[in-house]
C-alpha cells in the first residue's frame, strides 16, 4: 500500500492482449491525435536484423544503443506516458531539436512498442499535432543457425486529415515515408557490426 507521500497510479495499456500496470505515469493528450476510426493512410514496413528480439526491442529503448546505431541524442522513460524523445538537432532551441513531448503509450518487452510522433519542425502546420508508431519485434527463422534474427514491423499511423491541413498531412507522410526506412538500415547496420 503506498505512503502517504507516494501515491500510486495505474495505467492499463492493453496491446497485443496483453495488460500492463505502471504506476505513476504522465498523462498522454489525446487531443493532440487527430485521426480517428479505422480508415487513416499508415506507413508499414519491415526489416529483418541480425539479433534476438529483446535485443532488438532494446535497441529502441535504449539510449546507448540509439546514439551508437544512429549517433542522436535521446531522453526516455519507459512506463506508459514516459517520454520518448529523439534529439536529432540537440544544439537547437527547444521546440526545435527532434520529437519532442512524445510518449510511450504501450510496449511489451522484446515484442512491441508504441508512442506518439511528431512532425518534424520543416513541417509547423503538423508540428504540434501527435501521430502514433507501432514497432513489433518477431522471432525470424535464420539461414545461418548460429545467429537470431528478429523482423521489425514498423507501423505508421494517425495522419491527419484535418480542416486545411490536408497538405500538411501529405508533406509529413511522404516525410516519414523516406525517414523510416533509413532508421530501420541504421538499426540493421549497427547489429550487423556485432
Amino acid at each position: 500500500m503506498p505512503s502517504n507521500t507516494t501515491t500510486a497510479i495505474a495505467a492499463l495499456a492493453v496491446t497485443a492482449g496483453a495488460v500492463f500496470m505502471n504506476e505513476d505515469p504522465s498523462p498522454i493528450d489525446s487531443s493532440l491525435f487527430t485521426a480517428t476510426g479505422e480508415a487513416m493512410p499508415e506507413i508499414d514496413i519491415e526489416a529483418v536484423i541480425a539479433t534476438d528480439p529483446m535485443t532488438a526491442w532494446r535497441g529502441w529503448v535504449s539510449p546507448d544503443v540509439i546514439d551508437a546505431a544512429m549517433g542522436v541524442e535521446t531522453d526516455f522513460d519507459l512506463r506508459i506516458g514516459g517520454k520518448y524523445e529523439y534529439y536529432f538537432g540537440a544544439d537547437l532551441p527547444e521546440g526545435l531539436k527532434g520529437s519532442e513531448d512524445c510518449q510511450i503509450l504501450s510496449y511489451v518487452p522484446g515484442q512491441m512498442l508504441s508512442f506518439s510522433w511528431n512532425a518534424p519542425p520543416s513541417i509547423p502546420e503538423t508540428r504540434d499535432l501527435r501521430t502514433w508508431v507501432v514497432v513489433t519485434f518477431s522471432p525470424e527463422t535464420s539461414t545461418d543457425n548460429d545467429r537470431a534474427q528478429t523482423r521489425i514491423r514498423l507501423q505508421h499511423i494517425g495522419f491527419g486529415p484535418i480542416g486545411n491541413k490536408n497538405e500538411a498531412w501529405a508533406k509529413t507522410r511522404a516525410y516519414f515515408e523516406a525517414a523510416w526506412p533509413q532508421v530501420l538500415a541504421a538499426h540493421r547496420e549497427h547489429f550487423a557490426e556485432d
